[in-house]
């Protein structure tokens, strides 16, 4: 019998004592009930706390409308130079958009500056020709292009640079050098020529003739050879030996030295297209070759340099 329920409800206890049981049976329920009471302990019943309050609920921000996605615009092609016959000639024509991403200066010795740029530039699919080939690029529509990077004013021209200038010392500067050493002892002016040969230039260490020797003839030593091939002519009927001279001055016609060695790096834009390239202007082709001229010689071949803007 749960008697805990009565303790409750004490009508009820009251009634079913008196229905049911007698007055002792009555007490030992009693002091059962009441063993019962003493042994629960109110303390440790635990208060029922109390619910919070519900904390005030931030309203929700409405959704901003979205903005429809905007297609993606189609990259339009780098569209190719068309008809470079149709270029101005003569004119720089800036890098575009085309070879932004082309590093101008080569990173191999066998590849000349610009030559990769350019290629982008025209459309040129094949790889530049490399030191063995005369030439640097090759287009559909003007054929085989020489490229000379004109950043520093002049460069030295290549293998057909060299060869051109070869030919030219065997007709004229190495004669004279041979008849000014040979006959130097017996006839004046051939000993007046070796001590030019043998004096520094303005702007050169090497004497000329050792210039001439190791094919490196600075500015000043090569306005000197000019001078002094022009003073060979005038001479010719007074030396010993004339044969040498003669030689010189039939092979010069009336040519100086100088325009012997324009005439060399012009053929750079006659047997091929001429390109210059510059790493801030662009490029620009050659044809008009009076342009051209050769200031000096270094490393075993002439150098060219394009006048322009007056220079």
């Amino acid at each position: 019998m749960n008697f805990i329920l009565y303790t409750y409800k004490p009508n009820l206890l009251y009634t079913f004592l008196k229905n049911t049981m007698d007055i002792k049976n009555t007490m030992d329920i009693l002091g059962s009930i009441t063993d019962k009471m003493q042994q629960c302990s109110l303390s440790s019943i635990q208060p029922i706390q109390p619910l919070q309050p519900i904390k005030s609920v931030q309203s929700i921000q409405p959704i901003k409308s979205v903005q429809p996605i905007q297609p993606v615009q189609p990259v339009q092609p780098l569209q190719p130079l068309q008809h470079i016959k149709s270029v101005t000639q003569g004119q720089w024509i800036g890098w575009s958009e085309k070879s932004k991403d082309v590093e101008f200066k080569s990173s191999s010795k066998c590849i000349g500056n610009g030559e990769h740029k350019l290629a982008k530039e025209l459309d040129i699919e094949t790889n530049p020709g490399g030191q063995n080939s005369t030439v640097d690029l090759y287009h559909k529509e003007i054929g085989p292009i020489s490229v000379k990077d004109m950043t520093s004013d002049d460069c030295t021209l290549g293998t057909e640079g060299s060869q051109r200038m070869t030919k030219v010392f065997i007709r004229m500067i190495y004669l004279l050098v041979n008849w000014c050493e040979k006959y130097s002892l017996q006839c004046t002016h051939a000993r007046e020529v070796l001590d030019m040969l043998n004096q520094t230039g303005t702007t050169s260490k090497m004497t000329l003739l050792q210039g001439i020797e190791r094919r490196e003839i600075s500015g000043s030593n090569f306005n000197k050879l000019n001078n002094i091939i022009e003073h060979v002519k005038k001479i010719k009927n007074d030396v010993v030996q004339n044969e040498y001279i003669t030689d010189i001055c039939d092979y010069m016609k009336n040519d100086t030295f100088q325009d012997k060695m324009n005439e060399c790096v012009r053929q750079e834009a006659i047997v091929m297209t001429l390109i210059v390239v510059h790493k801030k202007k662009g490029w620009m082709i050659v044809k008009d070759v009076s342009k051209l001229s050769c200031p000096r010689i270094t490393r075993g071949s002439v150098r060219i340099h394009l006048c322009t803007d007056g220079t």
